[in-house]
């Protein structure tokens, strides 16, 4: 490939999963350097723990993002576009945008896309593919989809608190599924408590189908969706009374929604 002198660099949360790092972080990278083709592609994770473990496991190594942007200027890139494929624009993005704001002055562009959620459409958006992908549930099923949450409140000046962006989705696929569709978190509200709450004021329901909104399908949608122990998902909404299947797909491995994270970098590089 030639030499350039842009680099797009693709930020996760990272996972030790390698099925699903292929079916959802890799199809995303491949995306944006196909949107993005005059950018050299680098990858950086956020979680340490991660990138710790697959070192010690595999041998592989993945960059943080200082790393990664230490790595650039090694190798005499100047412009340089940062996509995050988190979902919100919370205490995570809080963190690359300060590492980020370190090196800025060490290159001649710097631009930083917004996370996948980042406005009022973007909520909008997930919530009709979303309701899309189940269009078809005979009244008899219900979806349940399993949010990572917070229970930190964010600071006041970023976009979206992830309490008030759960609840404004959980809201929406709500309204556009006719009640069939229910988004509740693992740390936070909306709370699994209240959406079997909520699902046993829909008697029809006799099955559940348990889903990650998640990025990846990896470690949470394994073990603390359709884990075998009695503090899963599955379990929990087996217990209530429910007919539970699982379904193990990350929003990366979604179509539409990598190309909503496309359209958000091609609008950073834009600015």
């Amino acid at each position: 490939m030639q030499q350039t002198h842009k680099a797009l660099l693709v930020v996760s949360f990272g996972t030790s999963y390698h099925d699903a790092k292929e079916k959802s972080i890799d199809p995303i990278e491949r995306d944006l350097a196909q949107a993005l083709p005059d950018r050299q592609l680098f990858r950086a994770w956020t979680s340490k723990f991660i990138i710790r473990k697959i070192w010690q496991r595999d041998g592989t190594a993945v960059d943080t993002v200082e790393e990664a942007l230490l790595r650039m200027l090694t190798r005499g890139i100047s412009d340089v576009l940062i996509q995050p494929t988190y979902l919100l624009n919370g205490v995570e993005h809080a963190a690359v945008l300060r590492q980020a704001e370190g090196y800025r002055g060490r290159f001649s562009r710097l631009r930083i896309a917004d996370p996948l959620l980042a406005s009022d459409a973007d909520l909008q958006k997930i919530s009709k593919i979303l309701t899309q992908e189940y269009q078809d549930l005979p009244v008899e099923e219900a979806v349940l989809l399993m949010g990572h949450g917070s229970e930190t409140q964010q600071a006041a000046d970023l976009a979206y608190s992830a309490v008030a962006a759960y609840t404004a989705l959980d809201r929406l696929l709500g309204a556009l599924s006719q009640g069939q569709i229910f988004l509740a978190t693992m740390q936070g509200d909306p709370s699994l408590e209240n959406a079997l709450r909520r699902l046993k004021l829909r008697p029809s329901t006799r099955r559940v189908l348990l889903a990650p909104f998640l990025m990846v399908a990896g470690a949470h949608a394994c073990r603390d969706m359709a884990g075998e122990g009695d503090a899963s998902w599955k379990s929990i909404v087996t217990r209530a009374g429910y007919d539970v299947q699982c379904i193990h797909r990350g929003l990366g491995e979604y179509e539409a929604v990598r190309r909503m994270l496309v359209k958000h970098a091609l609008q950073a590089q834009s600015r």
